[in-house]
Parts: C-alpha cells; structure tokens; sequence
C-alpha cells in the first residue's frame, strides 16, 4: 500500500520537476506523444462519456465561482486603498478568506494532462498557491522593522518585479499568490493595523524607486491582486468550451485518454494530502503543515477542497453503479465500497481541528487514520487502472 503512495508521489515529482526543463507543446502535439495502450476488452468498463460530462461541468462552475469572488477581492481591495480603515481591513480579510477557500475547493480541477509539459499552467499554480512561506521576506516582523521586499530599496514593487522575487533563493521566499496575499493582510503578530496602508507623499530614491513603505504595501496590494485575480481568470479558462480550451482537449481524447485523466487527476489529489496535511514526516512540523497561518483557515481549506471532490467521486462512482450490468456484482461491489471509503474519510477529515500549536496532537491523530483511509482508497483506484490495462509512455 505505502509503496504505491510513494511510487506515486515519485512519479508526480519527476513530472513536475521534467516539466520545468521542457518547453511548452500545443495541444496537438501533446495528444500525439500520449499513449495508451489497452486490449480489445478491458475487465473493467468505465461510463466515460458521462463522467467526462460531470468532470466538465463541475470544473465549469467552481471555478465560475471563483471568479465571482475574484472580482470581489478586487473591488473591495480598491475600495479599502482609497479610504484605508480598520473596518475595511476585517472586510478585505473576509472577502480573501472567501475568495481562497472558493480557489482550494477546485483543487482537483488543477491536473495536467498525464505526460504533458504545460509549463504556462505550472507557473501559474506555483505562483498563485505557494506555501510554506517566510512573512519577512515580504514585509515587517515583530522586533525586526525593516526586512522584507516592502522595505527592501533596492527593488521596485510592481508585478514583473515580483515574479522576478518570487522564490528567488529558497522555495519559502514566496512574493505571490494567495499565502502572500494573506501574509500582507494579517501581519506576522496577525494585528495588522489599517495605517500601514496610508497613502503619503510619494518619495523617490535616486534611481526612481518610492522609499515610502506604506505606499510600497499599497503597490504591493494592487500587484499581487491583480496576479492572483488574472491567474484565476486563466485557470477558469481552461474549462470553457472554447475550441482551444482544456476542456475541448478533453473532449478530443479517446476513452482510454480520458480514464487516464480522470484517475491520474484523483491520485494526484489523494497523493497531494497524504504528503502535505498527513505526512507522519511532518508531525512535529507545524510550518509545514500549516497553510494559512496567519488567518487561521488550513482546516476551513483542507474540509472545503475534500468536499468538492467528494462531490465529484460520489457522482462518478453512482454513475457507474447505473453503468454497469446488473448481473456485474463484482464491480458493483468495489463500486459501492469505494462510495463507503470515501464517506469514512470525509468524516475523518471533518474531524480534523483548527490548525494550531495546541491542537497539533490532535491534528495528527486524525491525520493519521485520514491517512490509513486514503491509502485504502487508492489501492482501489490502482485496481481499476490496472483492470482498465492503462499504460502512458511518453514518446521522446
């Protein structure tokens, strides 16, 4: 069982990092170098057309709701930089907590195609979703006033400047994206005061830069926004039905493809809690585990992203139980267990607390069974592909 997981995790690994040395393929060019190879009758049959169907709609409208939240974000961001307030402040926090757990619960909509090089797609998830990060190489801690890029005069802050910044030395150097975003709106000692955000007189350095930090943190805030804002509008993107969309690549693929797709999307995203929030390697790590720190919601996250993909996989796995001969009991069975699987780990996950120092023993604990379920669950998507007989070779 742990060896699947761990073949697995080695295997997403080695795609992302080979991702980032490849240059980016169209999409014709990556369905031709994607095989799959399978006999003229697998022992599993798979209801692909109305999964991909659900798939699609499902994608269609989280990220739609998404978007919505975005254009929230943005307008109360700007309201709060004309007329700076404490009130407006709590209100901005509010509307990024909405917007952010609107973004974790599409997660399992953020799969690449199996063996693809997306390399526009990858940076945008590793801007827009980046943690751990380190809050002082963005801004002020408590006892050390002048550290992070807002008071860093060496360097501008504006969007092509960020992106420059961001993970420039160390992964946990992060200067975008929501985690960033959060950071800024919170503070360190999670009491950010709305005078922080005052606009000055601007104060140019001698090679043009503002020296005034408050007008700094105010760029900074229209910047990341605005990334986080146009990442999310390409993200949703992908799920239109617009002849050069992801969803119209899809649609393009054959059967077996398509099953690729699907069950590599839900390992991936098994694979993606089991090492970030169940890890035994990271019990005692709080930094580690903890993904939104400062506004205290990495639980609200994890619960939310789950659901929709309960969601998802309880209406994949009825669609199948109606696709299958009634006299299939063997496959109905595994079916309807996996349904029973799924419910156990949603109640496990339900029960995970909020995320703190004195709440971490009982974060591991029921990270731990969590863990034990989710492994369960992915032996039996291993059994479907290997009944399915997929095979992805990447053709050199």
């Amino acid at each position: 069982m742990l060896k699947l997981f761990y073949r697995l995790t080695a295997l997403c690994t080695l795609l992302l990092v080979t991702a980032c040395d490849k240059k980016e393929q169209s999409t014709q060019s990556v369905l031709e170098n994607l095989n799959v190879t399978a006999p003229a009758a697998p022992k599993y049959v798979f209801a692909t057309d109305e999964i991909m169907k659900l798939w699609n709609q499902r994608a269609e409208s989280c990220y739609q709701s998404v978007g919505l939240a975005m254009l929230e974000l943005r307008a109360q961001n700007n309201e709060f930089l004309e007329f700076p307030s404490q009130s407006l402040l709590l209100q901005l926090q509010g509307t990024w907590n909405s917007a952010h757990q609107l973004f974790s619960a599409c997660l399992i909509y953020q799969q690449p195609i199996p063996f693809s090089f997306e390399t526009t797609f990858l940076t945008t998830l590793n801007q827009i979703e980046s943690w751990p990060i380190q809050g002082g190489y963005i801004d002020y801690l408590q006892g050390y006033e002048h550290t992070g890029l807002i008071n860093d005069l060496t360097v501008d802050i504006n969007l092509p400047v960020l992106k420059e910044q961001h993970k420039l030395t160390d992964s946990f150097d992060v200067s975008l994206g929501f985690h960033a975003l959060e950071f800024i709106l919170w503070g360190d000692t999670l009491e950010r005061s709305s005078d922080d955000f005052e606009a000055s007189e601007p104060d140019f350095s001698n090679i043009g830069y503002e020296t005034n930090a408050k007008n700094r943190r105010r760029a900074y805030l229209l910047a990341v926004v605005s990334q986080i804002d146009d990442q999310v509008a390409q993200l949703q993107s992908r799920w239109d039905s617009a002849d050069n969309s992801f969803s119209s690549t899809l649609s393009t693929m054959t059967d077996q493809q398509q099953n690729a797709y699907i069950l590599s999307s839900i390992t991936s995203y098994i694979t993606h809690l089991n090492s970030r929030f169940f890890n035994p390697e990271y019990e005692n790590d709080l930094f580690l585990i903890n993904e939104s720190p400062y506004s205290h919601t990495t639980r609200d996250g994890v619960v939310v992203s789950f659901h929709e993909f309960e969601t998802l996989l309880n209406g994949i796995l009825n669609i199948q139980i109606a696709f299958l001969p009634e006299d299939d009991m063997e496959q109905k069975q595994q079916t309807v267990l996996m349904q029973d699987l799924l419910k156990e780990l949603s109640f496990q996950i339900d029960l995970l607390p909020d995320l703190s120092p004195e709440s971490l023993d009982d974060w591991n604990d029921n990270a731990n069974k969590a863990s034990i379920l989710a492994h369960q669950f992915l032996d039996h998507v291993h059994d479907i592909s290997n009944n399915l007989r997929l095979k992805l070779s990447y053709k050199k």
